[in-house]
């Protein structure tokens, strides 16, 4: 368990193979030290439950699929770094996938 932390509903490793980021219940995805299960790092916010994950292998990105926001809004999100905003789009986001070479997203959900 990382942390003792419950409630995470997803994790990929990072590029360097001794991190791990995770998404859950707390609307946040989080970088953790493999090596002793810190967290690393200020939380990005996903806007909500992270139910998964994927990094390319190239690291620039990590792809969150969320649920569905309270308020009927579309959820699913990516991010690379601070310079591309999010992107939203679908409900109930239950697998993201990044293509090799980092240019595709491909995303499951509900609808």
């Amino acid at each position: 368990m990382i942390d003792g932390r419950d409630g995470i509903y997803s994790v990929a490793f990072l590029v360097d193979g001794k991190h791990v980021v995770s998404g859950g219940r707390e609307e946040e995805i989080r970088r953790w030290r493999i090596e002793d299960g810190k967290e690393v790092g200020t939380p990005m916010d996903a806007g909500n439950d992270t139910l998964n994950i994927a990094v390319p292998r190239d690291g620039k990105w990590i792809v969150s699929g969320t649920r569905s926001l309270a308020d009927g809004g579309e959820c699913g999100e990516s991010r690379k770094s601070d310079r591309v905003p999010s992107t939203r789009w679908h409900h109930w986001v239950r697998a993201v996938d990044v293509s090799p070479d980092a240019t595709t997203i491909v995303t499951g959900s509900d609808d």
